[in-house]
């Protein structure tokens, strides 16, 4: 029982007393949260973390992995990413250059939350 508080309702009279999961989230982090829902809402975006998550890879690569994606699209997915702190770019100085993307510390921890994602979705049934 430790991740569940009490709550107590109404007077003395009508009082009930609820148990509820200690989620230790308050009203303000509904901002954050949603911007964070907001970034991962292109099946893009999710799709190029799990093929992160799976190797560094180069951009050409990840036409493998997304083949309807163009590489406008790709290109403003990465730098979304990047701007965000989930993943970072390695260029290398090679001919012809040779541009690597791995997931940060964050984007790892994004994965977690993916996993916890697909774990909910298989419970519930959705997709």
């Amino acid at each position: 029982m430790d991740n569940y508080r009490w709550h107590k309702d109404g007077d003395e009279k009508t009082m009930s007393t609820r148990i509820t999961p200690d989620t230790n989230l308050k009203e303000e982090d509904a901002y954050a949260i949603e911007k964070m829902l907001q970034l991962l809402s292109s099946s893009e975006m999710v799709r190029v973390l799990i093929q992160l998550s799976i190797a560094k890879t180069r951009t050409t690569d990840f036409f493998h992995f997304l083949p309807n994606i163009n590489s406008r699209t790709l290109s403003q997915r990465l730098r979304a990413l990047q701007r965000n702190g989930l993943v970072v770019r390695q260029s290398y100085a090679e001919s012809p250059p040779r541009v690597e993307y791995s997931l940060t510390p964050i984007g790892w921890e994004t994965i977690d939350l993916l996993k916890s994602f697909k774990e909910v979705a298989k419970k519930f049934k959705v997709g």
